[in-house]
């Protein structure tokens, strides 16, 4: 359970087991700690986004996705820039679920690689 939500039922079960000050310092902990949880959920579904829209890009450039210029390369990325981007949002995940305390584990197929390679190869056969 998180520690921030145990010290709130403590108060609520004996409100002189917690002093003021530990109630202070408890939502300020709170605070920061959902700040940063919402930080990385954010990160990982933007990251998730960029690869998903730059995949459909290297398949086809000639349909760019529709991001801010100074967002989106002008030439497609590669099947390693993209792979490499997708790493990058597992690790964004981890992250998320090492904050928020949730247990459960993110579904991945047998093979970690799967999608990196699905990727590699949809892009070769528009080449």
């Amino acid at each position: 359970m998180n520690k921030n939500i145990k010290l709130v039922q403590k108060w609520l079960n004996d409100p002189d087991s917690v002093s003021m000050e530990e109630l202070e310092k408890n939502r300020e902990e709170a605070r920061v700690a959902a700040w940063d949880i919402a930080t990385a959920a954010f990160r990982a579904a933007d990251m998730a986004t960029w690869a998903a829209k730059n995949v459909e890009f290297a398949a086809n450039p000639s349909e760019q996705p529709s991001e801010q210029p100074s967002e989106q390369p002008s030439e497609p990325p590669t099947a390693r820039d993209i792979a490499r981007h997708i790493s990058g949002v597992r690790h964004a995940v981890k992250r998320y679920m090492e904050l928020s305390g949730e247990v459960e584990q993110v579904e991945q197929s047998s093979e970690r690689y799967t999608l990196e390679e699905l990727v590699e190869q949809s892009i070769e056969e528009t080449a």
